[in-house]
């Protein structure tokens, strides 16, 4: 009962069909008895359940102080690791599983981003090298592609702090120490990252949350919108000026706001023109 209450679209007009044919295929009824079937209305437990979902896609970024206190209180030095470059790096959570060591130059204080690391299920993870069960590819189709990501002091932090795990070792940057092989997809960082939320006392928000508050930080402190955009991987600022709206401070005033008229010499537009008549 909870398939038919839940689903909808494409496959309930494919179910109802494949119902149908195989009722009159056994000589059950000549007609289609699910033809006039209307499909009931949402129980609760699904509209709480999208609720949910769209609760968790609002901007719900970290404070600096939960961002510090997050990476302290981790138990294992490497999530530290894995969890302060993600904040300090505005990577995707698939580009972050797909950093390899020599995209790294240290000089330049730059990481070098063309891939993503997907994971295709179903399959066994025989090596934990790219095999039939973990793909790269290239970056987010759309977006701005390759690109030189300028990285900011404590995302380097970060990443010297990892050499002594992972760099003699193999060629990804970050292990699940857990496991201490490659991460390979977005639920499994999930789960360490909601303990490690739990360990040190901070509100849980799903890891995606690292990349919005990199890009709020750096445009609530006035970075260039359109280096930013770069550094997340857009094309344009389009993207950024639409998610990040709240967060973009009008310069040249001192508190954050530039307002459009002048309010000073302002004057009631009904009055004046009752004035003129």
């Amino acid at each position: 009962m909870f398939f038919f209450e839940c689903a909808g679209g494409y496959a309930a007009q494919r179910l109802k069909k494949t119902a149908g044919i195989a009722a009159r295929s056994k000589g059950l009824f000549n007609n289609n008895p699910f033809t006039e079937f209307e499909w009931p209305e949402e129980t609760k437990a699904v509209k709480r359940k999208k609720a949910k979902k769209r609760k968790q896609k609002r901007l719900d970024v970290f404070s600096k102080e939960e961002i510090e206190t997050l990476v302290s209180q981790c138990k294992r030095e490497q999530e530290a690791n894995f969890i302060q470059f993600g904040f300090w790096s505005g990577l995707r959570p698939e580009e972050l599983f797909a950093l390899h060591w020599e995209d790294i130059d240290f000089v330049k204080g730059t990481a070098f981003i063309s891939r993503a690391k997907i994971y295709r299920r179903g399959y066994k993870i025989i090596d934990y090298e790219v095999d039939t069960t973990e793909e790269l590819k290239e970056v987010k189709t759309g977006e701005l592609g390759e690109r030189d990501l300028i990285l900011l002091p404590k995302a380097i932090e970060a990443l010297k702090a990892q050499k002594q795990w992972t760099m003699t070792r193999r060629s990804f940057v970050f292990h699940n120490p857990y496991w201490d092989k490659p991460w390979t997809n977005t639920n499994q960082l999930a789960n360490r990252f909601k303990e490690c939320c739990l360990q040190a006392g901070v509100r849980y928000r799903r890891p995606y949350m690292m990349r919005h508050t990199y890009a709020s930080m750096m445009l609530k402190h006035g970075e260039d919108e359109s280096f930013v955009a770069r550094q997340l991987g857009h094309v344009d600022t389009t993207m950024v000026r639409k998610t990040y709206r709240e967060f973009i401070p009008d310069t040249g005033t001192n508190n954050g706001y530039q307002f459009r008229n002048d309010w000073e010499s302002y004057s009631d537009p009904d009055n004046v023109e009752s004035a003129m008549r």
